[in-house]
């Protein structure tokens, strides 16, 4: 029985620790004279709460970077005798994969590195269309930040609030047909619960709402909090 609830214990530890975090995934080639060839066991670095970890690519280039927390984060990718690039402002999602374009490493020993700032997020996420992620960055810019049904009728089409405290309505459905979710937790009261500054990130699906989430007129509002991580780089900075 002791280790039965070891074992359980562990199990959900593991849930937790996974809950809403993401991954990027990408490949990276190298240039040979115009032709390029996947960069077998090339580094792919970023900084973790200020310390520096990483991957290596297999023999295909590919390379995936798991589990990570919800943000912004920075690639620096390498390879003996050719030039380093880095790659910034890369979005993670909760609970997605972000799918990065090949990366090209040209040869230059001795040069300086090459530094991309901004990393192109498809209009449309294959996996979810019906998705718009918001990320804390975004939500403290927003005009909107202290009026979370505000900011949400901002930035997804198909949602609308008429006054400030008023029910958000989802494509035309009733008042009330909206669930939310925060950490996971569906909410008592029906409505978001958190304060906009406690915001890590902020999904809204207005259609084909995950069964995770339960059948649903409406739509869904799925909230995950600022973690460790994202208040000790807040603080850094």
């Amino acid at each position: 029985m002791k280790q039965f609830s070891l074992t359980c214990a562990a199990l959900l530890i593991a849930i937790f620790a996974w809950a809403g975090t993401g991954a990027i995934q990408g490949q990276v080639f190298l240039d040979e004279d115009g032709q390029l060839v996947p960069a077998a066991f090339a580094n792919v670095s970023y900084d973790y709460m200020g310390v520096t970890t990483g991957v290596t690519t297999d023999i295909e280039g590919r390379f995936i970077i798991k589990p990570l927390e919800a943000g912004l984060y920075s690639l620096a990718i390498s390879y003996v005798g050719y030039q380093k690039r880095v790659i910034e402002n890369i979005r993670v999602n909760p609970d997605k994969i972000t799918r990065m374009e090949a990366t090209e490493l040209v040869s230059g020993v001795g040069l300086p590195p090459v530094v991309i700032t901004g990393h192109r997020v498809p209009l449309i996420n294959a996996e979810d269309p019906t998705a718009m992620t918001i990320l804390a960055a975004e939500i403290q810019k927003s005009p909107q930040m202290r009026n979370p049904g505000a900011l949400i009728a901002s930035t997804t089409p198909g949602v609308y609030q008429q006054d400030e405290g008023q029910p958000v309505y989802f494509r035309g459905a009733r008042a009330g047909s909206v669930v939310y979710f925060v950490d996971g937790v569906k909410t008592r009261d029906g409505s978001l619960g958190v304060p906009s500054t406690a915001i890590g990130s902020l999904t809204v699906y207005t259609g084909g709402v995950p069964a995770a989430y339960g059948d649903l007129i409406g739509g869904a509002v799925i909230v995950e909090t600022k973690s460790f991580f994202e208040l000790y780089n807040a603080r850094q900075r």
